[in-house]
């Protein structure tokens, strides 16, 4: 029995292993994919990513992956740099702080991508994580260097982002102290120290590129001719769009920039007597009109200008208006309508009053016969329709015809009687005549006969056309 317990315990140092060791660095910008950018938060700003990560057994290679992030996550999507990733939309404990196994010690590139409830845009974060057992380091080696850049052409000044490629993954040696070191050489005469520079290129030319990277075990450069190329600048075209091209006023269009030749400056002009030098303004317009929109750009190899004629078109509200003369007259009447309605009208229905229409804009009507006139105006355009109304608007005169009634023709005295105008032809002005020496100059006159007798009334009516006369003989009998 002695001799099994030391067996065992035997077996269990020669199998067991140190513990594990996990260790964390911040990834240098530029390096994994997406290329690792400073630490994102949601433009919200009630939102952050971050993680870390732990050992999770002895096992080097089993890492427990913590989340560490700020706010209400919807996705979550995990790249382990060893090509395996890990995502999904319920975030469940696995998906928010999984326990991955890597296939065996070293350094890899762990990127973490999220979307919270705050916004919709993705955020990402980078961190480099080494695992090393407790006697054995991740092997220091001699660089092998490598790099890209973006863009690799264009016109000056061009702006380049150079990324390091190079392995094995930059450190320090604990046993000489030296750490990686770059130097970069952009075929400019410019150097660089830094591992992801970004370099602007001022003048045309093809440039050679180099890097030289060292550690404690060694050098190596790298050097591709002729890598960047640098065109001279050349002047923009200006192009531009909007949107919307046509409303009622107020209007705010969106104007959109999509001029080519790289622009450095722009200046809009909006046809109101407005102007921008941003790339992409918003205007309001408030009144209506047609305006011509011109944009020009600029850089150091030029400018160019585009104008686009009556591009944007501003209604009013849609409004009927009308005038019209003249408003009175003698028969035959020649009237001339004037169409002053707002809204930027297409379509106009005019009804005259006298069962004649006319569908131009601003027409001329005959009006062959005496009597009073009720006029409409419709307006349309492709946005709906209004109707306006003058009612007994024109009036046309003919030479008038007298006629007339009274109520009641009989009674005693004093008796009142109400006498009606029923002359046609338009009149201006009435005189009565009662019978009694009594007169009167009203439309429509009550009179008071005091007296018993038959009484003769007559009425006269005039206007510019000329006058006439009625006369009913013992039209009133008084007893």
């Amino acid at each position: 029995m002695k001799f099994l317990l030391i067996f065992l315990i035997l077996i269990f140092v020669l199998t067991s292993t140190a513990s594990a060791t996990v260790t964390i660095f911040p990834t240098p910008l530029g390096a994994g994919t997406p290329p690792a950018t400073a630490r994102i938060t949601c433009s919200c700003g009630n939102s952050c990513i971050d993680y870390t990560a732990v050992a999770a057994s002895s096992d080097p290679r089993i890492v427990q992956l913590k989340d560490l992030s700020k706010g209400n996550e919807t996705y979550v999507r995990w790249d382990f740099g060893d090509g395996t990733p890990l995502e999904g939309t319920n975030i469940t404990p696995s998906l928010k702080n999984p326990v991955h196994t890597f296939p065996k010690n070293g350094y890899y590139i762990i990127c973490m991508t999220t979307r919270n409830s705050c916004c919709s845009q993705k955020l990402w974060v980078h961190m480099t994580i080494i695992i090393t057992d407790g006697n054995a380091t991740v092997p220091f080696k001699a660089p092998v260097t490598a790099f890209s850049a973006a863009p690799t052409s264009g016109e000056a000044s061009l702006k380049v982002q150079f990324t390091d490629k190079s392995t094995p993954f930059p450190y320090t040696d604990k046993s000489t102290g030296v750490s990686t070191s770059w130097k970069w050489s952009f075929g400019d005469g410019t150097y660089s120290t830094v591992q992801y520079p970004s370099h602007t290129y001022s003048k045309a030319g093809n440039y050679t590129v180099s890097l030289t990277i060292k550690n404690a075990k060694g050098s190596d450069t790298k050097t591709i001719k002729n890598y960047i190329v640098v065109n001279d600048l050349k002047a923009p075209v200006a192009v531009f769009s909007a949107s919307p091209t046509s409303g009622k006023a107020p209007l705010n269009v969106a104007f959109t920039d999509k001029s080519t030749g790289s622009p450095a400056s722009w200046q809009w002009s909006f046809g109101d007597g407005s102007r921008s030098f941003v790339q992409n303004p918003v205007h309001k317009y408030t009144k209506a009109g047609k305006y011509t929109v011109s944009l020009t750009v600029k850089n150091n190899g030029g400018s160019s200008t585009v104008a686009k004629t009556g591009y944007i078109q501003v209604r009013d509200k849609l409004v009927a208006a009308f005038s019209l003369s003249p408003t009175s007259g003698k028969a035959p009447l020649n009237v001339a309508f004037t169409d002053k309605s707002t809204g930027t009208p297409s379509g106009w229905i005019w009804d005259f009053g006298d069962g004649s229409k006319s569908f131009i804009q601003s027409p001329t009507h005959k009006y062959s016969k005496a009597g009073k006139y009720t006029i409409s105006l419709t307006v349309k355009n492709d946005k709906g329709s209004n109707t306006v109304t003058k009612t007994n608007y024109i009036t046309v005169i003919d030479k008038p015809v007298a006629a007339f009634s009274a109520s009641p023709t009989s009674g005693k005295a004093p008796l009142n009687v109400t006498f009606t105008d029923k002359s046609t032809g338009s009149p201006a002005s009435w005189q009565w005549s009662f019978g009694d020496g009594s007169r009167s100059f009203v439309q429509n006159p009550v009179h008071k006969y005091t007296k018993a007798g038959k009484y003769t009334v007559s009425l006269t009516v005039k206007n510019a056309k000329g006058s006439n006369i009625k006369t009913m003989s013992e039209c009133v009998v008084v007893s």
